[in-house]
Protein backbone atom coordinates (compact mmCIF):
# COMPACT_ATOMS: atom_id res chain seq x y z
CA UNK A 1 0.00 0.00 0.00
CA UNK A 2 1.72 3.05 -1.30
CA UNK A 3 0.66 6.57 -0.05
CA UNK A 4 0.56 10.31 -1.76
CA UNK A 5 1.53 8.70 -5.04
CA UNK A 6 3.09 11.35 -7.54
CA UNK A 7 0.33 11.46 -10.78
CA UNK A 8 2.95 10.30 -13.13
CA UNK A 9 2.62 7.14 -11.39
CA UNK A 10 -0.35 5.77 -13.45
CA UNK A 11 1.54 6.64 -16.47
CA UNK A 12 0.66 4.16 -19.65
CA UNK A 13 -1.98 2.76 -17.32
CA UNK A 14 -5.73 2.94 -18.71
CA UNK A 15 -8.38 4.26 -16.22
CA UNK A 16 -11.40 2.12 -15.58
CA UNK A 17 -13.21 4.18 -12.81
CA UNK A 18 -13.21 7.50 -11.90
CA UNK A 19 -16.13 7.95 -9.54
CA UNK A 20 -17.10 9.92 -6.36
CA UNK A 21 -17.52 7.93 -3.14
CA UNK A 22 -21.05 8.94 -3.10
CA UNK A 23 -21.40 7.07 -6.14
CA UNK A 24 -20.02 3.40 -5.88
CA UNK A 25 -18.85 0.55 -7.49
CA UNK A 26 -20.73 -2.66 -8.37
CA UNK A 27 -19.36 -6.03 -7.88
CA UNK A 28 -20.48 -6.69 -11.55
CA UNK A 29 -18.77 -3.59 -12.18
CA UNK A 30 -15.49 -4.98 -10.71
CA UNK A 31 -15.85 -8.39 -12.87
CA UNK A 32 -16.45 -6.15 -15.75
CA UNK A 33 -12.02 -5.52 -15.72
CA UNK A 34 -11.14 -7.30 -18.69
CA UNK A 35 -9.69 -10.26 -18.22
CA UNK A 36 -6.78 -9.46 -20.43
CA UNK A 37 -6.03 -6.93 -17.64
CA UNK A 38 -2.84 -8.15 -16.16
CA UNK A 39 -2.44 -5.91 -13.19
CA UNK A 40 -4.73 -3.60 -11.53
CA UNK A 41 -4.64 -0.06 -9.44
CA UNK A 42 -6.95 0.24 -6.90
CA UNK A 43 -6.75 3.65 -5.29
CA UNK A 44 -8.49 7.24 -3.99
CA UNK A 45 -7.67 10.89 -5.06
CA UNK A 46 -7.78 13.68 -2.91
CA UNK A 47 -10.23 17.06 -3.67
CA UNK A 48 -6.28 18.59 -4.83
CA UNK A 49 -6.03 15.81 -7.37
CA UNK A 50 -3.11 13.71 -6.04
CA UNK A 51 -3.35 10.37 -4.98
CA UNK A 52 -3.94 9.63 -1.46
CA UNK A 53 -3.31 6.08 -1.22
CA UNK A 54 -3.45 3.03 -3.57
CA UNK A 55 -1.89 -0.59 -4.42
CA UNK A 56 -1.20 -2.95 -7.47
CA UNK A 57 -2.08 -6.48 -7.50
CA UNK A 58 -2.46 -9.02 -10.50
CA UNK A 59 -6.32 -9.11 -11.46
CA UNK A 60 -7.09 -12.59 -10.67
CA UNK A 61 -5.79 -11.66 -6.95
CA UNK A 62 -7.25 -8.15 -6.25
CA UNK A 63 -10.93 -9.57 -7.60
CA UNK A 64 -10.56 -13.12 -5.88
CA UNK A 65 -13.82 -13.11 -3.61
CA UNK A 66 -12.76 -13.32 0.30
CA UNK A 67 -15.25 -14.68 2.98
CA UNK A 68 -15.99 -11.28 5.50
CA UNK A 69 -13.20 -10.60 7.67
CA UNK A 70 -10.92 -12.94 5.82
CA UNK A 71 -8.78 -11.30 3.18
CA UNK A 72 -5.87 -12.63 1.45
CA UNK A 73 -2.29 -11.59 1.28
CA UNK A 74 -0.99 -10.47 -2.43
CA UNK A 75 1.67 -8.25 -3.20
CA UNK A 76 2.32 -7.06 0.34
CA UNK A 77 -1.00 -6.32 0.66
CA UNK A 78 -4.58 -7.47 2.27
CA UNK A 79 -7.45 -7.88 -0.26
CA UNK A 80 -11.07 -8.20 -0.06
CA UNK A 81 -13.67 -8.81 -2.21
CA UNK A 82 -16.91 -10.08 -0.32
CA UNK A 83 -20.05 -9.42 -3.41
CA UNK A 84 -23.16 -10.20 -1.65
CA UNK A 85 -22.23 -11.10 1.92
CA UNK A 86 -25.30 -8.35 2.17
CA UNK A 87 -23.88 -6.03 5.39
CA UNK A 88 -20.33 -7.19 4.62
CA UNK A 89 -20.91 -6.34 0.79
CA UNK A 90 -17.71 -4.29 0.34
CA UNK A 91 -14.30 -4.33 -1.55
CA UNK A 92 -10.72 -2.78 -0.60
CA UNK A 93 -7.05 -3.23 1.03
CA UNK A 94 -5.49 -2.56 4.00
CA UNK A 95 -1.48 -3.06 4.82
CA UNK A 96 -2.79 -4.42 7.83
CA UNK A 97 -4.16 -8.72 7.57
CA UNK A 98 -6.41 -7.36 10.78
CA UNK A 99 -10.59 -6.55 8.78
CA UNK A 100 -13.38 -5.34 10.67
CA UNK A 101 -16.04 -5.23 7.86
CA UNK A 102 -18.87 -3.85 8.60
CA UNK A 103 -20.45 -2.91 5.10
CA UNK A 104 -16.64 -0.73 4.99
CA UNK A 105 -13.47 -1.82 6.79
CA UNK A 106 -13.87 0.24 10.08
CA UNK A 107 -10.52 -1.62 11.42
CA UNK A 108 -8.31 1.50 13.04
CA UNK A 109 -5.32 -0.55 13.12
CA UNK A 110 -2.95 1.09 10.19
CA UNK A 111 -6.10 3.04 9.25
CA UNK A 112 -3.61 5.71 7.20
CA UNK A 113 -3.55 2.42 4.32
CA UNK A 114 -7.00 1.57 4.32
CA UNK A 115 -9.20 1.79 1.64
CA UNK A 116 -12.67 0.68 1.66
CA UNK A 117 -15.64 1.00 -0.97
CA UNK A 118 -19.42 -0.41 0.07
CA UNK A 119 -20.34 -2.14 -3.33
CA UNK A 120 -23.70 -0.55 -5.05
CA UNK A 121 -23.82 2.25 -2.47
CA UNK A 122 -21.02 4.36 -1.85
CA UNK A 123 -17.57 4.46 -0.70
CA UNK A 124 -16.56 4.22 2.96
CA UNK A 125 -12.96 5.85 3.78
CA UNK A 126 -9.73 6.59 1.64
CA UNK A 127 -6.74 6.27 4.78
CA UNK A 128 -8.20 7.85 7.79
CA UNK A 129 -10.95 10.17 6.12
CA UNK A 130 -14.01 8.08 6.41
CA UNK A 131 -17.76 8.19 5.79
CA UNK A 132 -17.08 9.09 2.39
CA UNK A 133 -20.64 7.76 0.84
CA UNK A 134 -21.38 11.49 2.43
CA UNK A 135 -18.90 13.24 0.88
CA UNK A 136 -18.18 13.39 -2.99
CA UNK A 137 -15.70 16.02 -2.21
CA UNK A 138 -13.29 14.54 -0.41
CA UNK A 139 -12.07 12.14 -2.32
CA UNK A 140 -12.45 9.48 -5.84
CA UNK A 141 -12.53 5.96 -6.33
CA UNK A 142 -10.48 4.93 -8.97
CA UNK A 143 -9.35 1.56 -11.09
CA UNK A 144 -6.98 1.69 -13.55
CA UNK A 145 -5.59 -1.47 -15.63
Amino acid sequence: VQLSLPNSFLDGWTLMYDIPYTEGITAAGLRAVPTDAKHIFVGARAPDGTIRLGAVGLREEVLRETEPNQPHEHNEVWWYFCPGSHMYDSFGFSKSSNIRQNAGDIGEEEGEYRLSWHLGSGGWRAGLVEGLQEDSEEADAELWR
